[in-house]
């Protein structure tokens, strides 16, 4: 819904769902393909040790720090 509304803000129209769910990141493979500085990896890391447990639980974050974050494909039109 709160995609939907930020869709409709920007002028579109007849928003649908196509697909929602889990995009699984592979921590060490994100840092690298991002070109990430190790020091600012091991702060990702260090930050996502300490975060709250709501947040660790949205992000279903892992001992090795992998996570994932709900993705979705929209289809929208323009009136």
């Amino acid at each position: 819904a709160q995609w939907q509304g930020m869709i409709a803000a920007a002028g579109f129209v007849e928003s649908t769902v196509i697909y929602q769910g889990d995009v699984y990141i592979d921590f060490l493979n994100w840092t690298e393909r991002m070109a990430t500085p190790a020091a600012n990896v091991q702060l990702i890391r260090t930050l996502f040790d300490g975060a709250p447990v709501e947040f660790r639980t949205v992000f279903k974050i892992a001992g090795n720090h992998n996570f994932c974050f709900t993705g979705a494909v929209i289809r929208a039109t323009r009136p």
